[in-house]
This record gives structure tokens, C-alpha cells and sequence, in this order.
């Protein structure tokens, strides 16, 4: 018995983008919705949603961009380069005569990092979450140094499982470091893990996931 710590390999420069809808971007779209539809699908690509966001790297809003979001069930990538080029061009003519830059992105929603937290449920999950908080947090000082922000224990989930009730989430451990910051990650990830195991526990077997993320923990 013990508690097994899987590490997610989720390393700072993979963070998702965080987004709001601008009001001129989601014209455009509208104005664009049909003829977007008939490209994808000329190229293969069956199109299950478009949206206009802008969108930045988290963390860091100086670089926002207006982007159009093509979503597809696709995963044949084959021809994804293409199309983009193809939609971009309509897109920037567009963008161009209301006065502004737009790109565009072609997605997967299924096979992206999407997760988000929820809170922790049962009590040995919470108790062993408790037993290696301190070596955790000794272990996250030591390799991220003046990197690290804080560490949250939350449970992960994928956004796209958020309504399957049954599934309660991943424990997990989330160690946040400040955005841009370098390091040899697979090797402070394999230092927490190894520390995480060490622990003695005696509560019953107990599964948790450790990411490291870009950013600061910010309680809801």
C-alpha cells in the first residue's frame, strides 16, 4: 500500500490560452461562418464549430490576438496547414478593411489540454494529500527556486468529460511557476514524484497526477 504519484509531463510552455469574445472579431466570423464551412469541407476537414476569441498565452495578456477557432473531429492532419492557409487569406482581407490583425487556428478540442479543476472528494485522498504537502512544498522550493509561485491540490478533469458526473476528477498536485520560466522540468517532476512516493502512508493505495503549470494558483 502507498501513494503512487504519475507525472502528467505538462511543462510550462504547454499552458492552454486563456480568451475572451471581442465584439469585432465575432462580426467577422459571422460574416465568414458560411464560407468557412465549405472550405474545411473542401479540404476533407468536417468543421464542428467556429468562434472568435482573443487569445494569449496564460499569464501573459502582451500577446493577445484576435484569433478565429475552427474546431473539427478530425485527427488526419494531413491537409490542416493547407486549410488554415487557404481561411486565412478570406480572414485577413476581412480583418484588414474593419481596421484590424486576425489569425486563425485549427483544432481538435478532443485531443488538447483542456482540463480544469474541481474540488477534492473523499477523506483518504484528502488525508494523503495532507502527508505530502510538506515534501512537496520542500522539493518545489529546492528545484524551482525563485521560479515557484505556489502549489494547489485540486482534482483534474478534461473540459470536455465536465458534465459526466460519475467521473469525479483526478487528484492531482499542482506545482506553479512563474510564466516563461526555464528549467530542467522532467527532472524537478521526477524529484517531487520520487519525494511524493517516499512517504509513508499506511491509509490504502492512493493514485494522484503531478503537473507543473504556468502561472499562480488563484482560489475560486
Amino acid at each position: 500500500m502507498g501513494i503512487t504519484c504519475k507525472r502528467r509531463k505538462i511543462v510550462p510552455t504547454s499552458s492552454p490560452h486563456e480568451n475572451f469574445n471581442p465584439f469585432t472579431a465575432l462580426t467577422i466570423e459571422a460574416d465568414l461562418h458560411p464560407t468557412i464551412i465549405s472550405a474545411t469541407s473542401s479540404f476533407g476537414i468536417p468543421c464542428t464549430s467556429i468562434s472568435a476569441m482573443k487569445v494569449w498565452e496564460r499569464g501573459l495578456p502582451s500577446t493577445a490576438r484576435d484569433t478565429l477557432i475552427i474546431s473539427t473531429s478530425s485527427t488526419d492532419t494531413t491537409r490542416w496547414r493547407e486549410a488554415v492557409d487557404y481561411i486565412y487569406e478570406m480572414v485577413e482581407v476581412a480583418a484588414g478593411s474593419a481596421g484590424m490583425e486576425m489569425g486563425v487556428e485549427l483544432r481538435n478540442p478532443g485531443e488538447m489540454y483542456d482540463d480544469f479543476s474541481r474540488p477534492i472528494r473523499g477523506d483518504e485522498v484528502s488525508r494523503a494529500l495532507d502527508a505530502v504537502q510538506p515534501v512537496v512544498t520542500a522539493e518545489a522550493e529546492k528545484g524551482c527556486r525563485r521560479m515557484f509561485t505556489s502549489i494547489a491540490y485540486h482534482c483534474r478533469k478534461r473540459r470536455v468529460d465536465a458534465e459526466n458526473r460519475e467521473d469525479t476528477g483526478r487528484p492531482s498536485i499542482l506545482v506553479y511557476v512563474n510564466p516563461g520560466s526555464r528549467a530542467r522540468w522532467g527532472e524537478v517532476e521526477e524529484r517531487i514524484a520520487r519525494a511524493v512516493e517516499g512517504v509513508v502512508w499506511d491509509g490504502g493505495d492512493v493514485e494522484v497526477e503531478l503537473e507543473i503549470l504556468m502561472g499562480f494558483n488563484i482560489p475560486g
